[in-house]
């Protein structure tokens, strides 16, 4: 490889070539995939920033990357490398997205609706774990850990997400039940956060059914960096008095994240970790956590364009759960009795990879995770599972053409045995194939067309297989008017735990389900995202109307099938679908002297069964056609200020009454009817935070959440935190 490398320099200058390295002008990173033009050639520059390319003396070239502002030049062949520095933009449409084409690609040519939650957005929270941040998202809902998009999903404990949430473009769901596990993220390390809406299985396979959470790290640049953040705060008593169970000895949490970055030779090395402790606002309910993380990438200088490297997370937990509360008035905040588990959790997932750029910008890629989960609980529920995937992706651009070509083959297998599946070996194995392709058309135009093929299978059960598509386009009408529509099939098999799963929760029993079948589905959208530049307003307002169908739709059911059951059970409770709309808005500006960051968007959506039928009204406490566990409406707004060394931010959501839930939580569990015919008219939540910069290193942070101290509950028979009081201090050091 290295005599190739260099017979092609050799050749290159004797051919009156250019040749050099583009990179970051501000922060002096190479940037591999730029694509370098002229009148009769093309290339694309390397995993190094190194590209060459023939041209003849005095002739136009073109350098363009997406997230950057494109740069004309007039290059001549000199013999000798050309530095070539790209200045970042600061067009917010210019944002680089990887997720959904799995390639970089700027935010205004996505084909679907595609959200970005930044790191300085968490940090300011003092978030603990990344599904606290989520939920300031537009169109995002996290009801017990479950994660939610646009009403595609309702309400299932532990097990079964139709959401995918990823950890560096690779699934971090837990094998046996497919549920994310929020405080295992390292979001130490995040660069930022990408949330894209609808159906992803062509790229991702059965999870992102109905969209895709990835959380993208970030690796070093050429200087040191060390980021330390230290927090401490406190739960505030419930507004009722009646409702205080700790006396003068308020709930409190504290906890530590940390990271360095730095380049050493030709490796980069990134290191961290999280330490947390909470007493809960709950009673008897407390968390203690730590977390180790660190990520590795070797450049290989006798070989350009290759990497490799591993990175890793370890993580130890031990918590109590709490799930249902005594009653709605005195008792809300302390738990019915024998519904409290003790839970010690052990975590690890290593991901080895290897990858190579060509000079023509051809990208090979073989990545692998390796994901341990064991939880230990003292109530008959302890479960463990090994998850192993593999993939090999393949990606083209053909310079000059439009055109882009990325397929690749994914092999996934999960080991699990537990009490909470009967103290029985349960295995699944899933093998997949996709491609996608993708064209560019004078600028303006950009198609893509996707398929995927799926095998799967559960233990000895005869094995499934289909295939699913995806189609879409954008058109930029206008310099800043993208239109958008897209179409993406999905499909998602049943976990171990939602076919497998028996336990006992209180008064609550989940029975297991061998007969569950795989559900099916689509999600189609048109789009509308206008930039916007008015005085010194810049920004982009969003808009896009959606409709999801689910086939043979999966979710926990008290009664199970045919209501036999005195308990819930994973079942398929036939077609569902959902139409809705959504608009965002994202800008800066300012009023008068005092600069402003606005982020808000609203959905609204219509959750209904597509055979809506009296056995289906019996266990629902709605009469409606409406799916349990939605909210209709939802609306969420950041608004950010800064005056001198100050920075002041105030954040609002709201969620409209929860419609429909499961009859037997009103019937059973005490307080469940009575909160609900009291809170008919929604819940709005308000957080503020104000950051004193002291110098360029360290910044103090003053954060109050629930700011009004709101009495809601989003999930029946537990209460959302009171109001809480945290102190932060933020050390960045380079």
């Amino acid at each position: 490889m290295l005599w190739l490398w260099c017979c092609t320099t050799f050749s290159m200058q004797g051919q009156s070539g250019i040749f050099g390295t583009v990179t970051d002008q501000s922060t002096g990173q190479p940037l591999p995939g730029v694509t370098v033009l002229t009148a009769g050639a093309g290339t694309i520059s390397n995993g190094e920033g190194y590209f060459s390319l023939p041209v003849q003396t005095g002739q136009p070239v073109q350098f363009s990357f997406v997230g950057y502002q494109r740069l004309d030049t007039i290059l001549s062949p000199t013999g000798t490398p050309h530095e070539i520095r790209l200045r970042p933009s600061t067009a917010l449409l210019d944002q680089v997205v990887v997720t959904s084409s799995r390639y970089a690609k700027p935010l205004g040519e996505v084909v679907e609706s595609l959200d970005i939650l930044s790191a300085d957005l968490i940090e300011q929270q003092a978030n603990p774990s990344l599904d606290d941040a989520l939920e300031r998202m537009s169109g995002v809902q996290i009801i017990d850990g479950q994660p939610n998009i646009r009403g595609g999903s309702g309400y299932s404990y532990g097990a079964g997400s139709r959401v995918l949430v990823l950890l560096d473009n690779m699934p971090i769901l837990a094998g046996d039940a497919g549920f994310p596990n929020w405080s295992f993220l390292p979001i130490e390390h995040v660069e930022q956060v990408e949330i894209s809406k609808g159906a992803a299985s062509v790229l991702y396979g059965s999870a992102a059914l109905n969209g895709v959470i990835n959380l993208r790290t970030a690796y070093p640049g050429p200087t040191p960096e060390t980021k330390a953040t230290f927090f401490s705060g406190m739960f505030d008593a419930p507004r009722q008095e009646n409702q205080r169970w700790f006396g003068n000895a308020y709930p409190s949490f504290s906890g530590v994240n940390f990271s360095h970055r730095q380049r050493i030779g030709a490796v980069d090395l990134i290191v961290g970790g999280q330490g947390y402790t909470e007493n809960s606002f709950l009673e008897d309910d407390y968390s203690r956590r730590g977390r180790f993380s660190f990520q590795t990438r070797h450049r290989f200088p006798s070989a350009k364009g290759l990497t490799a490297g591993l990175n890793g997370n370890l993580a130890l937990h031990r918590s109590t759960n709490f799930f249902l509360w005594l009653n709605d008035s005195a008792g809300a905040f302390q738990p019915l009795p024998n519904t409290l588990s003790l839970n010690e959790a052990f975590r690890v997932n290593l991901d080895p990879y290897i990858q190579f750029v060509s000079d023509q910008g051809t990208k090979h890629l073989l990545q692998a995770r390796y994901y341990r989960s064991d939880n230990e609980t003292n109530a008959n529920q302890s479960n463990a599972s090994d998850y192993l995937y593999g993939e090999y992706q393949f990606s083209k651009p053909i310079p000059g053409s439009g055109w882009q070509i990325l397929g690749g083959l994914v092999g996934q297998y999960v080991y699990s045995v537990a009490e909470l599946y009967g103290d029985t070996t349960h295995q699944s194995n899933n093998a997949a194939a996709y491609v996608q392709v993708e064209k560019k058309f004078k600028e303006r135009l950009t198609l893509i067309a996707g398929a995927r093929y799926e095998r799967n299978q559960i233990n000895d059960e005869p094995v499934e297989s289909r295939p699913v598509f995806r189609f879409g386009a954008n058109y930029q009408a206008a310099p800043y008017t993208f239109l958008r529509g897209s179409f993406g099939q999905g499909y998602r098999y049943p976990t171990i735990a939602e076919k497998f799963i028996r336990t006992d929760i209180g008064l609550i029993s989940i029975f297991p389900n061998p007969d569950l079948a795989s559900e099916t589905g689509y999600s189609a959208e048109i789009g509308l995202k206008q930039g916007f530049a008015v005085d010194d307003w810049k920004g982009f307002v969003d808009v896009a109307l959606f409709h999801t169908a689910y086939q043979n739709m999966m979710e926990f059911t008290f009664g199970g099938a045919d209501g036999s059951l005195f308990g819930f059970q994973s079942v398929n409770i036939g077609d569902t679908r959902i139409n809705g709309a959504e608009i965002t808005l994202t800008g800066t500006g300012s009023i008068g002297p005092l600069p402003i960051r606005l982020m808000a968007g609203y959905v609204y959506i219509d959750p209904q069964y597509q055979n809506f039928n009296d056995s289906i009204a019996a266990l629902s406490s709605s009469d409606e056609n409406v799916l349990k566990y939605r909210f209709r409406h939802t609306a969420n707004a950041i608004v950010q200020t800064q005056f001198k060394k100050v920075n002041v931010g105030l954040a609002t959501r709201y969620y409209s009454r929860m419609e429909a839930i499961d009859f037997v939580f009103e019937q059973l569990i005490p307080g469940v009817a009575n909160y609900r015919s009291r809170q008919t008219q929604g819940d709005w939540v308000w957080d503020i935070n104000v950051d004193w910069q002291l110098n360029e290193e360290i910044t103090i942070s003053g954060i109050v959440r629930n700011l009004f101290n709101h009495n809601y509950s989003l999930r029946p028979a537990i209460m959302e935190a009171p109001r809480q009081f945290v102190i932060q201090l933020s050390a960045h050091l380079q």
